[in-house]
């Protein structure tokens, strides 16, 4: 919803800036969240955001036809806090 702004960053900011921009907005056309029910061990269940949720973009890879780019909660949550030094510079 605010593409024209991002646009407008974007064209002002430098390549840290716009990589992060970048892929938020690949996020956001074609990001997909997959729940995963895997992480059991010994003693029970070992649910954290971590083991049972993750983030991907279906990419085109080089001679292959397909490939997916994974995001860690990590890496969401830096790309999240790069998007908001972003914002703030703009303000």
């Amino acid at each position: 919803r605010n593409l024209e702004w991002l646009k407008t960053v974007r064209a002002s900011h430098g390549s840290m800036e716009v990589d992060a921009l970048t892929q938020a907005e690949n996020i956001s056309r074609c990001g997909i969240f997959e729940v995963m029910v895997k992480s059991w061990n010994q003693d029970g269940v070992d649910l954290n955001v971590d083991s049972v949720m993750r983030l991907y973009l279906p990419t085109v890879g080089e001679g292959l036809p397909s490939n997916k780019k994974y995001y860690s909660n990590q890496e969401v949550r830096t790309l999240q806090s790069r998007l908001m030094l972003v914002v703030g510079q703009a303000e």
